[in-house]
């Protein structure tokens, strides 16, 4: 069982950039925390694990409209593959249709995030 005050990390992945957003298991709300290159990451995301003392990494799984897979999110999958051994908390998928009209990438992850938070407090 998690501490409701746990912090958790969303994040929006794109070849170029990644968006990241925060939020509390104890207030379900997420919030933009900042964005990044994506060739950055395998510096960014364990300081920002650290800093924030996430206990988890919600990540935007891209999809076609039909919910198939796509060449986005097979590149999406690949990616984690690759940066999982960098990480150090549990990594949960999280759908991210329609999350990234007319937003910024740290927006985008916020969404992601709210979306998760969301379904945890309807699993209860």
């Amino acid at each position: 069982m998690r501490p409701d005050s746990a912090e958790v990390l969303g994040l929006d992945i794109g070849q170029q950039h990644i968006g990241v957003a925060r939020g509390s298991l104890a207030a379900h709300i997420a919030e933009p925390l900042t964005s990044f290159s994506t060739s950055m990451a395998a510096e960014a995301l364990p300081k920002l694990i650290k800093d924030h003392a996430a206990t988890a990494l919600i990540i935007g799984l891209p999809r076609g409209l039909n919910g198939q897979e796509t060449d986005q999110t097979r590149w999406t999958r690949d990616w984690l593959d690759q940066l999982k051994p960098l990480l150090t908390v549990p990594v949960h998928w999280q759908d991210e249709a329609l999350t990234s009209q007319n937003t910024d990438h740290a927006g985008a992850a916020a969404r992601i995030l709210q979306d998760w938070l969301d379904d945890e407090r309807r699993k209860g």
